[in-house]
């Protein structure tokens, strides 16, 4: 479909493989779903006019996930803040599938760059806040 930016299934294998944190079946679904739907032609644009302003180059996949991560990263710390600053790690994982389709091997390595830039502590269950984290957030 449109989502995955058309092109030949090369093309779309390529792009898919070199994302990452997606599990094996996700790549399966979409891959499938390409080779069922047909090709997709771009849509063609307007010319830009005083009224429209010309659109924003389009972002390279690494460009917008790169994008993704750190709205992720800082939605994540906001929302623990937001629930005072406390949370315990099943409730982050599921804040972060739900809201930033951040789940399993993603949210292992948003947890791993969370503590090891030590903007929170885990212990017992709980994920906590840590001062640089609330610093982080002002940023």
């Amino acid at each position: 479909g449109a989502f995955l930016g058309g092109g030949s299934r090369e093309d779309l294998e390529r792009r898919l493989t070199g994302m990452r944190g997606l599990e094996p079946r996700v790549l399966l679904a979409a891959l499938s779903a390409a080779k069922k739907a047909p090709a997709e032609a771009p849509a063609a644009r307007a010319a830009p006019t005083a009224e429209a302003p010309a659109e924003a180059p389009a972002l390279s996949d690494e460009e917008k996930q790169a994008r993704h991560w750190v709205r992720t990263r800082a939605g994540m710390l906001k929302w623990l803040d937001e629930q005072g600053g406390k949370a315990s790690m099943a409730d982050m994982h599921d804040r972060s599938e739900k809201r930033y389709f951040v789940a399993h091997r993603a949210f292992s390595r948003l947890m791993e760059e969370f503590t090891g830039e030590e903007l929170v502590t885990y212990e017992g269950g709980i994920v906590g806040l840590t001062d640089a984290g609330r610093r982080a957030l002002k940023e």
